[in-house]
């Protein structure tokens, strides 16, 4: 194996222990470009031979990285709020940023033509089928990135699982959804349940959907690790 080779293999071996220890991916990106540029400096002035040796051992690069806590990653630090909590609070959020557009477009339509709008049949479909992706395709796609981050980056699965299983359950329990006036001069009103607070609306459904967006996420993940994993062996 060329000196070269043997490096890059060094390095690929350095980054897996890296990204295992919860190092930031920036300073990995950092510690491979500076390692493989020193490689170049010494290769110039000692020759190929003694260039690798004089680099180090990567091992004791790797442990002395992993263990300064500063240049840890965010989940790394702190995978209850990355993993657990703000998935939850980027779906709730997305909610009321979803309902005040609708509802800010709405008065001010009402505002320019000076009287009450009733939007036609298609939009207030188009509209509910937003609502719809946010309530519910929206925390399944979350619980996917989660679960393909953790398992990329080889993180303790404890919050990654606890985060899916919660955004799973909460998109399943949602409901998130417009309705018109009828007549013009009726009442508006845009709804967001939730059946798993008092008095439990549809529960038994919510707790299946639940379920489903378990299965699905699972499906998902499963397949976008395997694809990665084949994507990485391959190069």
């Amino acid at each position: 194996m060329s000196e070269r080779n043997e490096l890059a293999k060094d390095l690929r071996s350095l980054e897996k222990s890296l990204v295992a220890g919860g190092v930031a991916p920036k300073v990995i990106a950092r510690t491979i470009a500076e390692l493989r540029d020193h490689y170049e400096d010494l290769r110039l002035d000692h020759g190929k031979a003694e260039a690798r040796s004089k680099l180090g051992s990567f091992d004791a690069i790797a442990s002395d990285l992993i263990l300064r806590r500063e240049l840890q990653s965010w989940p790394a630090r702190w995978p209850w709020l990355i993993y657990g909590l703000l998935p939850i609070v980027t779906v709730a959020g997305a909610i009321v940023v979803a309902a005040s557009t609708v509802g800010y477009v709405w008065l001010g339509l009402e505002w320019y033509v000076g009287a009450k709008v009733v939007p036609p049949q298609t939009i207030h479909l188009a509209v509910n089928a937003f609502f719809w992706s946010v309530a519910h395709v929206l925390p399944v796609g979350l619980a996917v990135v989660i679960g393909v981050h953790a398992l990329n980056t080889r993180r303790p699965l404890v919050w990654p699982i606890a985060g899916v299983i919660a955004l799973c359950l909460a998109g399943g329990a949602l409901d998130f959804s417009a309705h018109w006036p009828m007549p013009p001069d009726g009442p508006r009103t845009v709804q967001v349940g939730f059946s798993y607070g008092p008095p439990f609306p549809d529960l038994p459904h919510a707790v299946l959907y639940g379920v489903m967006n378990l299965a699905i996420a699972a499906g998902l993940i499963a397949l976008a690790t395997k694809v990665r994993n084949t994507w990485v062996s391959d190069t």
